[in-house]
């Protein structure tokens, strides 16, 4: 190896080391850490209730109208959801905490009371799909750990917590197949879309539990209030209800 490429190597060396000896640091033995976690990370997966085609508005709201001509039901458009996590203690019992989440519902259908010239079924598919970004203070109704000495603190092993806060949502309302055309009564292809962003706000409860030191396990409920503006193919429609109900597991790492 040459002189020239000694201190590269060097310098390497010690960057992969002081990434290792990070975490290192913050681990104490089994059970304990040397202080208190400052920072988690975790990855979220989980189950959304969407309320807007189970709360059905008036005359113009896009979920009632898909409803009444389409063999499409309230629960159809919940989803699976899956997210990640970063949050900083910003006190003993506080958190805050960046969360981003997709859920996306895809439902295939067809008009209920109507089939084309040859008896056929008038099919399409009509997708939902939300993508929260959201900031949330979590407050923790007991201490997560105690500190037993100036190099030990011993997480407990269950912490329940309560909050809530605010966020952009992406959202995406589209259908795609055959349609009817009421003034003709002709049948024909189209992709119908809207899609936008809007200020949402959640309130959440949670609850974590340690399974190791630095390993923690989250289980967690959030209800998302919102609605976005239809507009494109579906303009004249009342706002988009974004509301629903989330329940979360997360696995993260703390250090």
């Amino acid at each position: 190896m040459s002189q020239r490429n000694l201190p590269g190597v060097v310098a390497a060396a010690g960057l992969l080391a002081a990434a290792f000896a990070a975490p290192a640091a913050a681990q104490g033995g089994d059970g304990y850490l040397f202080r208190e976690p400052r920072v988690s990370a975790s990855f979220r997966v989980g189950y959304e209730g969407a309320m807007g085609p189970r709360t059905l508005g008036g005359e113009g709201d896009v979920f009632r109208f898909t409803q009444d001509l389409l063999a499409i039901d309230r629960s159809d458009h919940d989803a699976l959801l899956v997210g990640g996590e970063i949050a900083v203690r910003l006190a003993p019992r506080l958190d805050l905490a960046l969360d981003f989440t997709h859920v996306r519902s895809e439902v295939f259908s067809k008009f209920r009371d109507w089939v084309d010239n040859n008896d056929l079924p008038i099919q399409q598919t009509t997708a939902f799909t939300r993508q929260p970004l959201n900031l949330s203070l979590r407050y923790f109704l007991m201490d997560r750990g105690t500190q037993v000495s100036r190099f030990a603190w011993v997480p407990r092993d269950v912490a329940p917590y309560v909050g809530g806060g605010v966020g952009v949502t992406w959202y995406e309302f589209e259908q795609e197949g055959d349609f009817i055309d009421f003034d003709t009564f002709e049948v024909f292809s189209d992709r119908l879309v809207s899609d936008g962003s809007t200020a949402t706000a959640h309130l959440l409860a949670g609850l974590q539990y340690s399974l190791a030191a630095q390993v923690v396990l989250t289980g967690e409920g959030r209800y998302r209030f919102g609605s976005g503006e239809l507009d494109r193919d579906f303009v004249g429609f009342d706002d988009l209800d974004l509301s629903g109900f989330d329940f979360v597991i997360g696995i993260g790492v703390r250090f």
